[in-house]
């Protein structure tokens, strides 16, 4: 298993930006000032604290490459996406094709964590922040498992096992068609890979 990649978020600067915003909506309640300056820092306010804030990730966030460019665009989709009422969808990776493919597959294990895989390459193993804490996909740890198979195009969590739908032999080891890995001594590792049935 590989260590993930890490990329130190410069922080600061945003936390200034929401203190400011905050300064701001509170200063439209200040009765001393007359109703046209209020009205001035209630309207041009957010639009100037938005325009920081895009300028602080696109340059100042220390984020690289598609990470810096993507993740803006792929947030205001997700805040577009409509959903049930108690239900909301939250960015928490942007996944680097030149380094992990095109996942094409997901499930869960019973820790929370999620499982992808890569249509023609490796698993991985995703822990995402703790639901209700501030959204920052950088903050999400990425494993890829040291697993001999890969290409897998469907997998779940069922048993105690992880079983994957191989679709491509990315490697000499990785057949098509159903396997099951177990980890039996819970640390992380699959040690146990079985062939259940070829396709």
């Amino acid at each position: 298993m590989s260590a993930p990649s890490e990329t130190t978020l410069r922080i600061w600067p945003a936390w200034v930006i929401v203190l400011v915003q905050w300064a701001l909506l509170l200063f439209q309640f200040q009765g001393e000032y007359n109703n046209f300056i209020r009205f001035i820092a209630m309207m041009a306010g957010p639009l100037v604290c938005l325009l920081a804030y895009i300028v602080w990730w696109l340059f100042f966030s220390r984020l690289q490459g598609r990470e810096r460019w993507l993740t803006p665009v792929i947030a205001a989709v997700a805040a577009a996406v409509q959903t049930l009422p108690g239900f909301k969808a939250e960015l928490i990776y942007t996944v680097p094709k030149s380094e992990q493919g095109s996942w094409v597959s997901m499930t869960t294990d019973p820790e929370g964590r999620i499982i992808a895989g890569d249509q023609y390459g490796s698993l991985y193993r995703l822990t995402p922040p703790a639901l209700g804490s501030p959204v920052d996909p950088t903050a999400t740890k990425v494993e890829k498992l040291g697993s001999t198979i890969g290409g897998a195009h469907g997998l779940l969590w069922a048993f105690n096992s992880l079983y994957a739908v191989v679709g491509e032999r990315p490697t000499a080891k990785s057949e098509p068609g159903l396997w099951r890995l177990r980890d039996e001594d819970h640390d992380g590792v699959f040690e146990k890979e079985e062939h259940l049935l070829r396709l």
